[in-house]
Order: C-alpha cells, then sequence, then structure tokens
C-alpha cells in the first residue's frame, strides 16, 4: 500500500513540475514577454531543477534524523504555494485597494514577468527535489533486487504525469484561446485556470504526502540503531555502531591477536629446526654420491 500512495505522490508531484517546465515559453509569450525573455525563463529551468536536486540530497544528509518522505512533502508544498502565487499574481496587476485590474501593455516588465520568472525557478527547484528524494526511497525502503524495475515504474510515472498534465493545461489554454480573435493568447484568461488546477493538484499530492511519509526511512538508519530506552522528553535515542570503538575491547583484542602471531612464529620456529637436520643430512648423502662417481 505505501508504494501505491508514493506513486500518487509523484505523479502529483511529477506532473506539475513538468506542465510548467513544458509549458514555461508559453506561459511567458502570454505574459507579453519577448523572445531573448522567453528564452531566459527557459534557461533557469535546468539551473533551478539541478539546484532542487542537490539541496534535496543536502538537506536530507545534513539533518539525517529527518525521514525522507517530509522532504517529497516539503517539495509538494513548494509546488502549491509557486503555482497559487502565480495564478493570483499572473497578467493582472494590484489596484489601490479597489480589486485587480488587467494588465496593460505598458505595465513595467517587473509586474509583467515577474510571476513567469519566480514560477521558471520555484516550480522546477520543487520537481527537482521531489525526483532525488524519490529515487532515495526506493533505494532505503525496498530490496535492493527490485530498485531496477522500481527506478523503471518511477521513469514511467513521470511520463505518463508530464502527459496528463501537460495535455489538461494545453486544453485549457485552447479553450482560453478559442475566445479570443487569433489561435494565440493574451492576458491573464490564458493559464490561470490550468495554475489553479496544478496547485490543487499539487495540494492533493501533499496531503496524500503527509499520510505516506512515516512510512519512509531515515537517512540515519543505516547508520544508528535505537537504544533501549527513550531521553526525559519522550523523544527517541540513537548510538552509532559503525563509528564508535570500544578502547577496551580493541586492546583486548589487539593482545590476541599479539599472542596469535607469536604462536604462529614459534610454531614455524620448531617446523624449521626439526626440519633443518635432515635437509643438511639429505645434502652430505648426495655430496657423498658425487664424490663417489668422480672416483
Amino acid at each position: 500500500v505505501d508504494f501505491w500512495l508514493l506513486e500518487l505522490v509523484l505523479f502529483c508531484a511529477f506532473g506539475v513540475g513538468l506542465f510548467v517546465i513544458n509549458s514555461i515559453s508559453s506561459i511567458a509569450a502570454s505574459a507579453g514577454a519577448s523572445g531573448a525573455q522567453s528564452t531566459a525563463a527557459a534557461a533557469l529551468i535546468p539551473i533551478s531543477n539541478g539546484a532542487g536536486r542537490l539541496c534535496a540530497a543536502w538537506f536530507a544528509d545534513a539533518r539525517p534524523h529527518i525521514r525522507r518522505g517530509y522532504w517529497l512533502t516539503a517539495a509538494l508544498a513548494l509546488s502549491a504555494v509557486s503555482l497559487g502565487l502565480a495564478a493570483r499574481t499572473y497578467g493582472h496587476v494590484e489596484t489601490d485597494g479597489t480589486g485587480t485590474t488587467q494588465l496593460e501593455p505598458a505595465a513595467p516588465a517587473v509586474a509583467r514577468l515577474g510571476p513567469v520568472f519566480a514560477l521558471a525557478v520555484l516550480a522546477p527547484f520543487a520537481y527537482g527535489g521531489a525526483w532525488g528524494s524519490a529515487q532515495a526511497i526506493l533505494a532505503e525502503s525496498y530490496p535492493l533486487p527490485a530498485f531496477g524495475v522500481l527506478l523503471g515504474v518511477l521513469a514511467a510515472t513521470a511520463g505518463l504525469a508530464g502527459l496528463a498534465a501537460s495535455d489538461s493545461g494545453a486544453a485549457l489554454y485552447q479553450a482560453a484561446a478559442a475566445v479570443g480573435p487569433s489561435a494565440s493568447c493574451a492576458g491573464a484568461r490564458c493559464f490561470r485556470p490550468a495554475f489553479w488546477m496544478m496547485s490543487a493538484i499539487a495540494a492533493a499530492g501533499f496531503f496524500v504526502s503527509v499520510l505516506h511519509a512515516p512510512y519512509t526511512r531515515r537517512p540515519a538508519d543505516a547508520l544508528l540503531e535505537p537504544a533501549v530506552g527513550t531521553a526525559a522528553d519522550g523523544s527517541e535515542q540513537y548510538t552509532t555502531t559503525i563509528y564508535e570503538h570500544d578502547e577496551e575491547q580493541d586492546s583486548v583484542d589487539g593482545s590476541d591477536a599479539a599472542a596469535g602471531a607469536a604462536a604462529a612464529g614459534a610454531h614455524i620456529g620448531r617446523s624449521s629446526g626439526a626440519h633443518a637436520p635432515r635437509a643438511a643430512n639429505a645434502n652430505g648423502d648426495r655430496a657423498a654420491a658425487a664424490g663417489s662417481m668422480l672416483l
């Protein structure tokens, strides 16, 4: 059951992230970005994606007592918040207390493109963190011989999620474009419904991840084992089993090793001493035989 819960969580995380990655150029264009600005937004995606994977690994190593599933939960929370903010701020500006107005073409570039570039950084970062955490969860929670099959299932999940999310977002975009005079779409109506939908999907994955995270392992589980009892505050206590050594036991082991080496040396010496006379007699017999042959 926990594996399929994980798959559901990853389906939500991957679908939302791949929707933004696949649609960022159209999102930027609908906000009035130039070709160079759209390219710059697309260039941020691989950087943010890679940073998310590195940060997920670094945070897990820096906080080894936190279950890995909670980092996946944090990635989904970031996805939900970033898409919700994009839906709220994309394509319009706030007026002074009277609500919101449609973005004008002459609006400052920061107001038009700020939400786009923020989304191009935050959503791929969350996607990268989810992908990195997912592989570690599979490696630590399931038998190693099955890792290859599970990784294939993970890749298939990403593909299906990206396809479903991208097609759904494209359908909403086409519906908005059909209202306008041309096939292209500009303004808040283009992607705001898709942003709200993706934010809701990420929020659903977040709540499922909250249920699944307690079943995942801590990075410290491979190095630490629970000690008998708990602390006064009720927290679990851990004792290292790999890096700490008992000095007294080490000295005993060293004495045993030295005694064993001494005994082995004495045995070798006795064996050499016993065989030496026989070797000398054999050499003498061979020398006498050679002398008789010369005579």
